[in-house]
């Protein structure tokens, strides 16, 4: 290949090609290093939308400057070629990474780093509009670059409207088929399709372009979980919620999703805990004194006469047995401040071994969310979980109620997509009722009109239908 077809730089090889344009790996003998070259196809270059939009790429680009951003050193036209320069990155395309494997952990570090990489963009007002597999690269250091934003927008200057639909079917957001309001939420959505296809191996709707396009402005896709069971309970959340279909249930801003992960991780690991505990529970050895004292301590032993150990054993016996009393009926006890000592007690013991059973742990657990004492109800219900793996649906259904009350919309969300796997639709019906009246007393409308659809379209009957109608008209 001539070396003159991009002026002074030395074409080395083809690295791809698209639509609209080629690739090449390219030398620069001036600056003494490689470089990529981006060229318009020849067909193209007397059609003036075409090269106005692949130009206005080559400046969104330079525009940003970031570690995890493609830079562009030139914009420049050689001959017939229109074309810029950037810098060429060491590495593969996330869409190759995901043809050749990747473990969960690795995918997890990879998708946080690109929404790092999000968060810049959109601060810089920029929107990509086109984000795949094929424009994020992975350098052979693991950091990663996003590129190709041909169709992006800078909100603070333009008519985001424009070019819309020049995306690829299989990723871009419903709002860019059904000519919706395009923003930060629309890279959102499409990096949820990325999220999902990282974690299953396959894309969220499948079949011909009119089959997914219809099924996109339709409806949202199953829970990632599902199409994968070991991926995590938060990322199959986080992921839902990048993939509703109104742009209003998405996250606001990638930070959002950034700060979601972390702490539906940390319930996460809440549990975990939980679960070792209940696991190791009784597996402490008991000590002696050469254990805690590192040698052996010889000490004077002190002599009781029969008289006095009996009434100090009995005394010992009667204190044991009043206490285990007064717990066990913490929750009748009408002293405020001996009440309170007692119910600690309680929730601690009932948080820490097997001696209660279901009925009587989950009873308590109700007294305790009807004291208004949530925070102790919380922490015995993530306890209850992990004991009583069976119950899952009955404690979800009373930890939604504490998030209502505690208005905790974040656990809130999270804990309903998993209620929502487990219980029938009648079921569903009540839930979303007492989440429709969360938000009305939020004042959320949008939320609150949300909520009551779901309500009604889960509705068993006319009648309690006609009474959300209601409630809520």
């Amino acid at each position: 290949m001539s070396d003159k077809l991009f002026g002074k730089y030395e074409i080395k090889g083809k690295l791809g090609q698209g639509g609209m344009a080629i690739v090449y790996h390219a030398f620069d003998p001036l600056l003494q290093r490689d470089v990529a070259i981006k060229a318009l196809l020849p067909k193209y270059k007397n059609d003036p939308n075409v090269v106005k939009m692949f130009l206005h790429e080559g400046q969104l680009m330079a525009k940003l400057d970031n570690p995890h951003i493609v830079k562009v050193y030139e914009n420049a036209k050689f001959k017939d070629f229109f074309f810029y320069v950037m810098e060429y990155i060491n590495g593969k395309t996330l869409k190759t990474l995901l043809k050749e494997g990747m473990d969960t952990k690795q995918i997890e570090i990879i998708f946080k780093e690109i929404l790092k990489s999000l968060s810049y963009i959109h601060k810089m007002e920029i929107i990509h509009l086109d984000l795949k597999p094929s424009n994020i690269m992975v350098e052979n250091s693991g950091k990663i670059k996003i590129t190709d934003f041909g169709i992006g927008a800078d909100i603070s200057g333009e008519n985001i409207t424009t070019n819309i639909l020049a995306g690829t079917i299989k990723y871009i957001a419903p709002e860019q088929l059904n000519k919706g309001d395009i923003g930060y939420h629309t890279d959102i959505y499409q990096l949820g399709v990325i999220l999902y296809e990282m974690y299953s191996g396959k894309l969220p709707f499948q079949g011909t372009k009119e089959e997914i396009i219809k099924t996109k402005l339709e409806k949202e896709p199953e829970p990632l979980y599902i199409e994968n069971h070991n991926v995590p309970d938060y990322i199959s959340t986080v992921c839902s919620k990048m993939l509703r279909i109104n742009p209003t249930d998405r996250y606001k801003t990638v930070d959002e999703i950034l700060e979601d992960m972390e702490t539906l991780k940390s319930y996460e690991t809440y549990g975990n805990y939980s679960n070792e505990f209940e696991q190791n529970t009784g597996s402490f050895k008991k000590l002696d004194d050469s254990v805690i004292y590192g040698e052996k301590t010889s000490k004077k032993k002190i002599k009781l006469g029969k008289p006095i150990f009996i009434t100090l054993f009995t005394l010992f016996l009667l204190f044991c047995i009043l206490t285990t009393t007064g717990i066990f009926f913490a929750e009748k006890v009408k002293s405020r401040s001996l009440g309170n000592i007692l119910i600690k007690s309680k929730t601690f013991i009932m948080l820490n071994s097997d001696l209660f059973k279901f009925d009587s742990s989950h009873k308590y657990a109700q007294f305790l969310m009807d004291s208004d004492r949530f925070k102790e109800a919380k922490s015995l219900y993530f306890s209850l979980l992990g004991k009583f793996p069976d119950k899952k649906k009955q404690l979800i259904n009373d930890l939604i109620t504490i998030f209502i009350n505690t208005d905790d919309e974040k656990s809130l969300n999270f804990y309903l997509s998993k209620y929502n796997t487990l219980a029938s639709k009648s079921e569903r019906t009540f839930i979303y009722v007492r989440i429709a009246r969360f938000y009305k007393n939020k004042k959320n409308k949008i939320k609150t009109q949300y909520y009551f659809n779901l309500a009604v379209n889960n509705a068993p009957n006319n009648e309690i239908k006609h009474a959300i109608y209601k409630e809520f008209k």
